[in-house]
């Protein structure tokens, strides 16, 4: 399991409303163009969590010829400043997002029909290319039957194309296409981004 639920169940009563923030970010090569700009904003978006209560639980997952846990699912309290990007390989897309949604759905299935009832799970997926790895024989199907469980658990999945396509990116996924974003390739394009998901996870705890 990539998330541990009882971290969660640990760190939050039954009476307090929380959200459940997962950024899945693109670390192919080539966003290497954008030099250290993911990994100020992935640490932008930590901050504001941070400043908007401690009832958030946030997660980092990139990929690039692999799948990477950045950052395990914990409160937002708990989690360090994040030093750790580097891009450089394929797209491993479609896999990658899948075994976030099914690591995920794992955890919401654990968790007692209060706890449910009290918290909101985001999910924003980053990239800026098509997927390149992933075995064609059950993707992007494998993904879509994911996404179909997430929307269906009440959940809010984002889809943002950094200078690609935002709604294809959720058609291919499974997402909201009603929340696709399109955003240029660049530090200005990354930044609002970042800004659209912290919006969307800070405003479900109020």
């Amino acid at each position: 399991m990539m998330f541990d639920v009882q971290v969660f169940s640990k760190n939050s009563s039954h009476e307090q409303r929380r959200t459940i923030s997962l950024l899945i970010l693109d670390a192919s090569t080539s966003m290497q163009r954008h030099g250290d700009v993911p990994e100020k904003e992935v640490n932008r978006y930590l901050d504001a969590l941070r400043e908007d209560s401690a009832n958030h639980f946030a997660s980092l997952v990139t990929f690039s010829d692999t799948y990477s846990l950045a950052i395990p699912l914990m409160p937002i309290g708990d989690i360090p400043r994040y030093k750790k990007y580097k891009a450089d390989g394929n797209t491993l897309l479609w896999r990658t997002v899948k075994r976030a949604l099914q690591g995920l759905d794992e955890t919401w299935q654990q968790l007692s029909i209060w706890q449910k009832l009290r918290t909101h799970v985001v999910v924003c997926v980053m990239s800026d290319g098509e997927d390149n790895r992933s075995p064609r024989v059950n993707y992007p199907q494998a993904v879509q039957e994911y996404a179909t469980r997430g929307r269906q658990n009440g959940w809010t999945l984002i889809p943002i194309g950094i200078g690609i396509d935002g709604r294809k990116l959720a058609r291919d996924l499974g997402f909201n296409e009603d929340l696709a974003e399109t955003v240029d390739a660049s530090e200005a394009g990354i930044g609002k981004a970042t800004t659209s998901f912290i919006d969307h996870t800070t405003q479900r705890i109020r």
